[in-house]
């Protein structure tokens, strides 16, 4: 499933956070409406973290 066409960075930092320290998030955005794309980038602080999200 896409992320919200709103979602932001504290947005997905307060949901993915229950899983673990985050180290880094990153949304791409189309140039022109500078909407996200639909998907982001989350980097945990600890491996154990993403298989907590993932799973």
């Amino acid at each position: 499933e896409n992320i919200p066409a709103k979602a932001d960075h504290d947005f997905l930092t307060e949901i993915f956070s229950g899983y673990g320290e985050i180290d880094y998030v990153s949304i791409p955005r189309f140039k022109h409406s500078k909407m996200n794309k639909g998907f982001a980038f989350i980097e945990f602080k600890e491996p154990e973290s993403v298989e907590k999200a993932v799973t």
